[in-house]
Formats: C-alpha cells, structure tokens, sequence
C-alpha cells in the first residue's frame, strides 16, 4: 500500500538510521519485488518493454546494503531528491518502476519550506499522485517544518525518533536494533506538539531483527565535508587586536557584519564581494 512518511527528530537520535532498518527489511521482501515485476508484466502487454529489477525497488540517496543469505549480499538503487518526480523539460528524472520504496534523508536539503521558491510542479504532482504508482516514500528531517507545505501535508503518518537501542544476546552479538518512536496520524497533531499545545500521538517501539549499523554507512556525508584536491585544511590564525599593524581588510573579511555575496541566494543580498574576492584564495 502507497504511503509517504515524515520522520523527525533531534540530531543522532537515529532517523536516518530508522529509515536504512527499513530499507534493508524492504530489500529482503520478495513479496515487494514479485508485486513489481507483476505491474511492469501487465504495463508491457500494452506494447512497452520496460526492464525488471534484479531485486526488490528500493531507492535511496545514501547506499544500504543486507545480507540476503550466505555471503550474499542485495543493496538499495540510487536516487536523489533533486531527480524523483514526472517527465519535464527542464531537469532530467530518474524513473523509477511501480511499488518502488524511496528513502531520502535530510530531505529538507531538496524540498526546504524556507528557500522561499517555489517547489516544481513536476515534483508535487509526483508526489500528490504516488498512490497511483504504488510507491512508499519516506523522508527524514531534523524539524519536520522545514519540508515544503504541499510535501509535509501529504504523509500519511509522522514519526518522531526519540532514541534507539542495538539489543546483544549473552556472547554481546547484536540480534536486534530497536526504536523508540512517537507516531501522528496528521500534520496538526505534529504541529500542536511541537507548539506545546497537545499530545496526540502513539509511543512504541518499532524493532529490527538485525544490527543496522551493518548495512549503512552511518557517517555518509563525511566526505562532503573534505576540500577539493587543490585545496586544503585550513588553519588561520586569529588576528591579534592589540597590534598597531591590523590590516583593516582583513580584519573585516575574517570578522564580518554582513553576510557575503552568495550567502543568501535572494538578490537582495548586501555582501561584502570585494572583500570576498581578495581573500578568496587565503589560507
């Protein structure tokens, strides 16, 4: 059955880790990947002759990988935020068959309710029409606000990742990661919980009979972080104050009180791009 999922939670409470359980439980499903081959069978009757998988549809922006027997290992299909919705003329998609599972975390990163533009209708109507497609699409994110309106109001449930545990039998091997979840059924009973105002929702725990730190990397964007190979680490040292040689630009630059061209993607932004060009290369 089509759903779309929220999850929310604090940083390192386990949402992303929440989502690959599931992801790797879907990868096992074979009742998952026989419904998908089924529905593309039918669609090639008509005269088409679209592919199959070579497991079960699950898609995701981060790689997740389960053993699925002896030494054998099935892991998830790539897709990005950016290339999930219809056909259009202005980005190319990434189509994915009927009863496909999406998993997309930090999801605010593609639909940002505070980016002030305007989400693609391409996408939206991907989204508001899903059901028809049979497709499971969950999305993680650190405040559920911050997913676009039309997105956030369409999930048919919201989960709120409290804390989570990875349970060890007497020789201290891990046969099961649990989680402690808080589940709303609609956006305003979300809303009111995050203002305070009411507590309508289920708390339980949601369990997984394997170790999930053993089919994702839990550290995925480690390498975002690294410089580009013509650059590196950068140690600046701070700027004495006391001294009577302080150049005033570079002072400037290293302690601003504006935020500097490009920060802000509006054209209103008033930054300081001279002093960002002379100091562009600095180290």
């Amino acid at each position: 059955m089509s759903k779309i999922f929220e999850i929310f939670g604090k940083r390192g409470r386990g949402k992303t880790f929440l989502e690959a359980c599931e992801a790797g439980v879907c990868l096992r499903d074979k009742e998952l990947y026989r419904n998908c081959v089924d529905a593309i069978k039918s669609i090639n009757l008509e005269g088409h002759n679209y592919s199959y998988p070579d497991r079960p549809p699950v898609f995701t922006n981060y790689k997740v990988s389960i053993s699925r027997g002896y030494k054998k290992y099935v892991s998830s299909y790539y897709i990005d935020g950016f290339r999930f919705g219809f056909e259009n003329d202005d980005v190319e998609t990434i189509p994915v068959p009927p009863f496909s599972h999406i998993f997309l975390a930090e999801g605010q990163r593609y639909y940002n309710s505070k980016s002030n533009l305007k989400l693609p209708g391409w996408v939206s109507r991907a989204y508001e029409e899903s059901r028809h497609f049979e497709l499971t699409i969950w999305i993680d994110v650190q405040r559920p606000v911050l997913i676009e309106a039309n997105i956030r109001e369409l999930a048919d449930k919201y989960i709120e990742v409290i804390d989570f545990e990875r349970v060890r039998d007497k020789n201290g091997f891990v046969r099961s990661t649990n989680f402690l979840v808080r589940e709303f059924e609609t956006w305003s009973d979300v809303d009111k919980y995050l203002n305070g105002t009411g507590n309508n929702y289920v708390e339980r725990i949601i369990s997984y009979q394997f170790d999930g730190f053993g089919i994702y990397l839990t550290k995925s964007y480690f390498r975002s972080f690294l410089p580009t190979k013509s650059k590196d680490f950068c140690y600046m040292e701070h700027i004495d104050t006391n001294s009577t040689e302080i150049d005033l630009e570079e002072y400037n630059w290293m302690y601003p009180q504006i935020a500097p061209e490009g920060f802000y993607p509006d054209k209103d932004n008033k930054g300081g791009k001279k002093v960002n060009e002379r100091h562009k290369n600095l180290k």
